[in-house]
């Protein structure tokens, strides 16, 4: 039958069965009395790994799981595990399975230990099949031992779940199942019924009870065992009794409901077992015994003494043996007494004869009676009725004794001896329908047990059919924990199902990877994240300050911090009378009508303290004159306060309490005191000035460099870092910040000052103070505006601008003549190495006339001066050359040849030089850059001809326009100095030591700290408007402009040797090192607008160099002129500008920029 939840009956029967024994079998594995050691354990399975126990390894291993290990234990698991998983595959699988039926063996898992054993023992013909078929003959003992102990074991678990121990019940039902034992129908009845009743309980609570057992320190304490060397005692075969003994599980009636709606309860006590049954013949007899002791009773009460006499009688003769004492002792006196009345009775005739014919009627009555119970009894024999049978023949026993002075002894006898025959033969069929009716219900029985096993089994296959759907409709949804779950209700209710065996192999695979899987793509998912924060952090920042963009949600989950917890209705009416103005006209008022105006005009409710007032001299006609033309409401009732206190120890005073306005005596006013707590840490901070700053200028390098040798800091030419004044302890700013609310808050109302009422005390950092609701918010407004004077900073943002530009521009012609130059009379000149290989090899002698020779090579082209002999630098010629080989020796030879004028004049030159000239006299160094560059266009040539004629046209334009900025920013508290450099620092040698000896001498380098960069020294003011910063500040630009190099000589005279030589005087030499640095730099103090620039300082240098250079005369002639005359035209701007540009920071603006309406949202709820 299916449905949701399963309701299962159970018999007097089954229930007898599943209590019928209050023995608990004890586990077969003893409980570890101490925790396992993940390090022992670890060292258990490395032996079981390395002794070829692969599987009892692996399980170790995996067991260890459930114990808390470090980091390097989890690690070795790890290794260990796959160590035991590659020889597992690498073996047999006959081994495989032998192995881990010894292991199911040792766990008690008998059916497992049997079906791998079988499955060992029908497929192997070597050694494996021998070691199986000894295992299953262990298998067969060990199932034999365990069997005695099923009963107990059922019961355990009836009482466990009677109980509510659910997990434990489920432990011991997989414990019993697991032995494969032979169950009884009565224990299969009971185990059926105990496993549905758990699987029903887990659907209704939807997950599986999990079985409370020891299987993991069973497996480390059993494979720890294995391990250790020796010999490994076998368990005892007999069960151990538990000292603990499970109550049988009794039921009301003798049906019970189990796994019913109403929730397991507590059962009552079992009732005493019932009595054994007394013979009906002795029942019979008692309870006529009784109803006789009743007829004689009322026949005595009555007087009728004869019938109470006879009655009394049969009661001592036939029934004496069923009366109690006192009955017995009361039918001996009354029947005493009934003879002496009779004795004493004068009766008649009549009498007597009423008496016999009485007893006559009596006898014959009793006869019939009689023989009517036999006959209803031989008619329930021939029926088949023995009982009846029975219970007549006992009646009729019953009414023969009753009646037997009414029998003479042979009727008596011989009735008796017919009712004894009856009852034979009652006994006679009650037998033959005894065996009759044993054998109908043994066939019964056997058939009902038959059909229970088959439903169970059909019940069973079901719920693991329906199981083994639900595990794959999981596992296509990838929910490997539930599919887990359900495959350990399968093995629950089959330990040997195939299907969940390898289901429970396969999903345990599974979720293992998904496991794999999710955590390789939650680290990728981090590292991707973690990547992408690190590239978010290279965002610059768009403004000074930049606040989150979750920063409302911050404020909201933090709060707005109030120091004064007011009430809503307190605040709504301070924020009336604060907000509230409107013209006053009192003259001569009294003072109830004059509050109760306040009170009317801002609708607030009032409590005034007339009798308080009263004792101070104030009462409700105290005139009041006041005449404002708009004045707010709080200010309004100080004013009314001043005006009506007699004086200052008699003064009136008003506060607000749960929005209620209270105008009483001041007095009265202070008693209404409470503590708050202040945090004033972050006011007790001093802000230090940080003056300490290098300094650019050589002189401190030199300075820092005459010490004897080493690099200098940085900060070696600043002063130390300062305060104003000297350090205050923190307990000193404490004292002051207390002075200063004690003067400025209600200063005769602390006890500091004399007063009664304020009192303050101090803890770490925290001011408990005592006073007034009134005097808190004092306290809290001054300490909010001190906060928000130092919550003030300036960004100081100093700008050092160097615009340069320059200009270049040339156009140079150069023309030389040269006349007479067909008078050249030449000897040999000097060929080309490629000429004279030529002529080697060809066997020719050197070319007697050079062809490349002009005549201006003739005069120097400096000086122009005429040039008579030609000295050729080494040019390489050929010495040698081998026919056979081809091989050539060249070698550097230099050949002088000279050319001789034989007659008349030689070439005449005419040469011009003012373009050299014009070069060499333009300085501007952009000028010098572009002449190392190259010229932009040039066009030369030579005509040769009778008059050679030598041209040079050169053309240079080049314009640069550089833009260099440098701008530290530097922020700072209100009125703090501090500073900000970026320096450069370059170790160079300064000077050289001399180290002398007797005959050699040496430099020592002495090594100094160069600074170069830009550094400023900054103090913000900010005036009392926020509007403006006056700054005192110092900022200066350093940069290298080049490195010269130094040399030093030091002379040593030469020395005598031992034979009297001596040797040539040394003259060693050192380098040193001479900066060149440009620095600029301005000290200044200045006032400038909020976000306004200023400039400091600066410089502008202009450069205008124009050279020419010509021939006179002909350099002024027109046209002509370009000839003789050159020009060259250069100019060079630079301006340097120091600008500085304040910005003043208030947090509460800064914040409203970033977020607006934060604010206004924040001081709508009237919080602060």
């Amino acid at each position: 039958m299916r449905s949701t939840r399963i309701g299962l009956i159970v018999s007097t029967s089954v229930l007898a069965a599943i209590s019928g024994t209050t023995a608990n079998i004890a586990g077969a594995a003893p409980a570890q009395s101490n925790a396992i050691e993940p390090a022992a354990a670890l060292s258990a399975a490395t032996k079981e790994l390395n002794s070829g126990s692969p599987v009892r390894a692996r399980e170790m291993l995996l067991a260890l799981s459930s114990l808390n290990m470090s980091d390097s234990e989890r690690t070795r698991t790890t290794e260990l595990l796959k160590q035991s998983d590659d020889k597992i595959r690498s073996m047999e699988p006959r081994l495989v399975n032998l192995q881990r039926a010894k292991l199911a063996l040792d766990r008690d898992d008998l059916a497992a230990a049997e079906r791998l054993a079988t499955g060992v023992a029908r497929g192997a013909n070597d050694g494996n099949k021998a070691g199986a078929e000894a295992m299953l003959k262990q298998i067969q003992i060990r199932r034999s031992e365990l069997g005695a102990g099923v009963d107990s074991k059922l019961t355990e678990a009836g009482g466990a779940l009677e109980t509510r121990d659910y997990s434990r019940c489920k432990g011991i039902l997989l414990t019993v199942t697991q032995w494969g034992v032979e169950f009884t129908p009565a224990q299969r009845d009971t185990l059926d019924l105990m496993q549905g009743k758990i699987v029903a309980l887990e659907q209704e609570r939807g997950r599986p009870f999990k079985a409370d057992d020891n299987s993991a320190a069973t497996i480390l304490a059993a494979g720890m065992l294995a391990a250790e060397p020796g010999v490994i005692e076998r368990r005892s075969a007999e069960p151990e009794q538990s000292t603990q003994q499970v109550a049988p599980a009794t039921m009301a009636s003798s049906n019970t409901v189990i796994g019913s709606d109403q929730q397991p309860t507590q059962s009552p006590p079992p009732p005493p077992p019932p009595p054994m049954p007394e013979d009906p013949v002795v029942a019979a007899r008692k309870v006529e015994a009784t109803n006789l002791l009743a007829e004689a009773d009322q026949a005595f009460n009555d007087s009728k003494y004869n019938e109470a006499q006879a009655k009394y009688s049969r009661l001592r003769t036939q029934f004496r043996e069923f009366l109690t004492p006192e009955q017995a002792k009361t039918v001996e006196d009354r029947l005493a007494e009934s003879k002496l009345r009779l004795r004493g009775s004068t009766s008649d005739a009549r009498d007597l004869a009423g008496f016999v014919e009485q007893g006559t009627v009596a006898r014959q009555q009793a006869e019939a009676e009689f023989n009517n119970q036999l006959t209803q009894a031989s008619d329930s024999l021939n029926s088949g009725d023995v009982i009846r049978a029975r219970d007549s023949a006992a009646r009729a026993r019953l009414i023969l004794n009753s009646n037997r002075e009414r029998f003479s002894e042979t009727e008596f006898q011989s009735m008796q001896t017919k009712v004894s025959d009856f009852l034979k033969k009652v006994d006679v069929k009650e037998q033959e329908l005894a065996a009759t009716q044993a054998q109908k219900t043994a066939a019964e029985r056997q058939a009902e047990a038959k059909r229970v096993a088959d439903q169970g089994a059909s019940e069973r296959n079901r719920k693991i059919r329906e199981a083994i759907d639900r595990v794959r409709a999981l596992q296509i949804e990838m929910k490997y924990e539930e599919a887990l779950q359900v495959v350990d209700q399968i093995l629950f209710l089959d330990p040997i199902n195939p299907t969940g065996l390898l289901l429970k192999d396969v999903l345990t695979s599974a979720k293992i990877y998904k496991q794999w899987y999710e955590t390789n793509t939650k680290r990728n998912t981090l590292m991707a994240e973690q990547s992408l924060q690190t590239q978010a952090a290279t965002l610059p920042s768009k403004g000074i300050i930049d606040y989150p963009s979750d920063w409302p949600e911050v404020i909201k989950d933090r709060g707005e911090p109030v120091t004064l917890a007011e009430s809503v209705e307190t605040r709504i009416t301070l924020s009336t009378l604060a907000n509230t103005r409107r013209p006053v006209d009192f003259t001569e008022t009294p003072l109830e009508k004059a509050v109760d105006w306040v009170a009317k005009t801002g609708s607030i409710k009032m409590d005034i303290d007339w009798p308080s007032l009263e004792k101070v001299g104030i009462n409700k006609d105290t005139p009041v004159t006041i005449n404002l033309s708009t004045i707010r409401l709080d200010h309004l009732l100080d004013l009314i306060v001043s005006k009506v206190s007699p004086d200052p120890t008699s003064a009136a005073a008003w506060e607000v309490q749960d929005g209620v306005l209270r105008f009483a005596s001041a007095e009265a006013i202070n008693k209404s005191t409470l503590m708050v707590i202040y945090d004033i840490r972050d006011l007790l901070i001093e802000v230090p000035d940080y003056n300490n700053v290098p300094q650019f200028d050589l002189n401190s390098a030199l300075q820092a460099s005459s010490g004897g040798g080493g690099g200098t800091s940085p900060f070696s030419g600043g002063g130390n870092q300062t305060q104003q004044g000297p350090i205050r302890t923190p307990e000193e700013r404490t004292d002051e910040l207390v002075r200063i609310l004690t003067e400025q808050v209600d200063p005769d109302n602390w006890r500091e000052n004399g007063g009664a009422v304020g009192f303050i005390s101090r803890f770490k950092g925290n001011l408990l103070i005592t006073n007034t609701p009134k005097n808190h918010r004092a306290i809290g407004s001054l300490l909010r505006r001190l906060r928000e004077i130092r919550a003030m900073q300036v960004n100081s943002e100093s700008r050092f601008l160097l615009v340069a530009q320059d200009f270049f521009e040339q156009i140079g012609f150069d023309i030389d003549v040269y006349l007479n130059n067909d008078n050249l009379n030449l000897n040999r000149r000097t060929t080309s190495a490629e000429q004279q290989l030529f002529n080697f090899v060809t066997n020719d002698q050197f070319s007697s006339v050079n062809p490349t020779l002009r005549a201006s090579d003739f005069f120097d082209p400096i000086t122009g001066a005429p040039v008579r002999n030609f000295n050729s630098q080494p040019t390489p010629v050929v010495t040698s050359f081998d026919p056979e080989t081809g091989a050539i020796t060249i070698a550097n030879a230099s050949v002088n040849t000279s050319v001789q004028n034989q007659q008349g004049f030689g070439p005449v030159a005419l040469q011009s030089n003012s373009l050299g000239i014009v070069n060499a006299l333009t300085t501007a160094p952009f000028a010098a850059e572009v002449a190392a560059a190259g010229r932009a266009f040039s066009v030369a040539g030579t005509f040769l001809d009778d008059i050679q004629v030598d041209f040079l046209i050169e053309a240079t334009q080049a314009d640069r326009r550089n833009v260099s900025l440098q701008a530290p920013r530097l922020t700072t508290t209100n009125g703090q100095q501090a500073n900000i450099q970026i320096t450069n620092q370059q170790t160079y040698i300064s000077s050289l030591t001399p180290i002398t000896n007797q005959s050699a001498v040496a430099f020592q380098p002495v090594t100094s700290t160069l600074n170069t960069g830009v550094l400023m020294l900054v103090r913000g003011t900010i005036s009392a408007d926020r509007r403006y910063v006056t700054t005192d500040i110092t900022t200066q630009i350093s940069q290298l402009v080049r490195f010269r190099t130094g040399q030093t000589f030091a002379a040593v005279a030469g020395g005598g040797g031992v034979a009297g030589g001596g040797g040539a005087a040394t003259i060693p030499s050192g380098q040193f090192q001479l900066p060149e640095v440009q620095v600029s730099s301005v000290q200044t103090t200045v006032t400038i607008p909020d976000q306004g620039t200023i400039l400091l300082g600066g410089q502008r240098i202009v450069t205008e160099q124009e050279v020419e250079s010509g021939v006179p005369v002909l350099s002024k002639i027109p046209v002509l002129n370009r000839f003789f005359s050159n020009r060259t035209e250069s100019k060079t701007e630079q301006t340097l500008l120091i600008l500085y540009k304040p910005t003043i920071l208030i947090q509460s603006e800064q914040e409203n920029k970033a977020h607006p309406g934060l604010i206004d949202s924040l001081d709508a709820g009237l919080g602060g």
